[in-house]
């Protein structure tokens, strides 16, 4: 028996078909294309007294859109666009509008050491966008004091409140202890 020979055409074969995979990988999705909008908002005040915003609407990925593809939710603050893992959310077709929701509360605390009230910052706007993180509408929303709901309207999507570098960052749950709620 001629085992090299074997050997040979075995490899020869394996090497064929590891240099076809790469052809036969699924094709990249095209650049991102969807529609979509921003249908409710509201600023209210919680049970506990945070003020708090929420969001809602709907994303469509345009019929060429390979799944699974997503959409972001950015929010604002004075000084960039964040959009954290939680706020990357994917189409559940492309047949049919994805809804979406988020919603934000301002935490308060009186500091032990000055007995100063803080608020953490709400965002500043809201955004839905393609994966492009191009913007397809938004919202603002103000601050109006600590026991008040805030107020929440409509933006252009070009609004210098908007037009800010956008990052990526982990999702955070600030906790400053029970011992500072006010």
């Amino acid at each position: 028996m001629n085992r090299p020979l074997i050997c040979t055409a075995v490899l020869a074969t394996l090497s064929a078909c590891l240099v076809a995979s790469p052809a036969a990988a699924a094709p990249a999705n095209p650049p991102a294309c969807a529609t979509g909008a921003i249908t409710a908002f509201a600023g209210t005040v919680s049970t506990l007294g945070a003020p708090s915003v929420s969001v809602s609407g709907w994303m469509q990925p345009c019929a060429t859109t390979l799944l699974p593809d997503t959409f972001d939710i950015i929010y604002f603050n004075s000084a960039v666009g964040v959009v954290t893992p939680s706020r990357i959310l994917p189409f559940q077709s492309v047949s049919q509008p994805t809804p979406f929701m988020t919603a934000a509360s301002y935490s308060t605390y009186r500091s032990s050491a000055t007995g100063a009230v803080t608020t953490e910052e709400l965002p500043v706007a809201i955004c839905v966008a393609r994966r492009d993180l191009a913007r397809l509408d938004c919202v603002r929303v103000e601050f109006l004091g600590a026991d008040q709901p805030p107020l929440v309207y409509r933006i252009p999507v070009d609004d210098p409140v908007v037009r800010k570098i956008v990052i990526y960052g982990p999702d955070t749950d600030v906790d400053h202890g029970c011992g500072n709620c006010v």
